[in-house]
């Protein structure tokens, strides 16, 4: 939590936001960072594969978004209004239950069991436990998440594609309005409304 006390703390260390967690990605753009202790840091520092669920916000469609952390930064810590999940279990993949949380099902259980108050909707984290999760077979949840990784990639090729377009057609405007492009339009006035 961001209190004035912090300032006397020993150590500064990059730590995620709200600001940063989304449905099924994070934004990185804007990482700021806090004072903390040693101790903080052993309990909340992010490790590759947790799972990191928004505790509250205004709008109830955003209430328990979910993203996976992969390591992006090294050595980097979560704000107190993120719930931290670990799996501590070989049954279960990652990838595949930050996905069943951002699903349909999941999102319609994050809804429900969490709490209205003074227009800011939250959960706790003994509620976010209690979410029923089907757990198919590791070897079904490690072919999803197979599938998962190829249309990600997909998914990155064609953004990808779209800001290059975006781009050469931005380049090609301005030539145009420079006068460094030469257009040889010709108009063919229909006379008979004349």
């Amino acid at each position: 939590q961001i209190t004035p006390k912090r300032n006397s703390n020993p150590i500064e260390m990059p730590y995620l936001r709200v600001a940063n967690v989304f449905r099924g990605r994070l934004d990185l753009t804007e990482i700021k960072n806090i004072k903390v202790t040693e101790n903080e840091i052993e309990r909340i520092l992010l490790k590759a594969g947790d799972i990191l669920v928004v505790e509250g916000h205004g709008n109830i469609n955003e209430i328990g978004r979910v993203s996976l952390w992969n390591g992006e930064i090294e050595r980097i810590l979560h704000q107190n209004h993120l719930i931290r999940l670990r799996v501590n279990s070989n049954n279960i993949n990652p990838i595949f239950l930050a996905e069943y949380l951002n699903s349909y099902s999941g999102i319609y259980q994050m809804r429900n069991i969490s709490n209205t108050t003074s227009g800011l909707n939250t959960i706790s984290t003994g509620k976010v436990k209690s979410i029923k999760i089907p757990i198919p077979n590791i070897d079904i949840q490690n072919k999803f998440e197979l599938y998962h990784k190829k249309i990600s990639e997909e998914k990155a090729k064609i953004i990808l594609s779209q800001t290059h377009l975006a781009d050469f057609f931005k380049s090609i405007l301005q030539k145009a309005f420079n006068g460094q492009l030469n257009f040889n339009v010709d108009l063919e006035l229909d006379r008979s409304e004349e």
